[in-house]
């Protein structure tokens, strides 16, 4: 009980996180009137920022004991691969350096 606690508000805090950035990313890019450093196409950010809501809803149902750590571990741990996978599809990331 306790432990499902404890990760359920480290894998929240962690999707807050990633959800701030890329909704924070989406709003510079389209309209601010700033200057970006690196663009990134718009279906990357749509993905990863559906990807933060996803991992708060499971944060929240592992609290609230509706859904099985493990469960809630291994769909964190698949949508985390799918988001560096779009990283990877764009170019961002060379993955072939790391895995050769």
């Amino acid at each position: 009980m306790r432990k499902n606690i404890i990760f359920g508000i480290i894998i929240i805090l962690i999707n807050f996180f990633h959800f701030y950035f890329y909704a924070n990313f989406f709003y510079q890019h389209h309209f601010s009137g700033r200057m970006i450093h690196y663009y990134l196409p718009d279906w990357v950010v749509v993905l990863n920022i559906i990807i933060g809501l996803i991992g708060i809803i499971l944060g929240s149902y592992l609290i609230a004991n509706k859904i099985k750590l493990r469960l809630v571990l291994v769909i964190e741990f698949i949508l985390l691969g799918i988001a560096l996978w779009s990283l990877d599809v764009i170019g961002n990331i060379d993955f072939s350096r790391i895995f050769p």
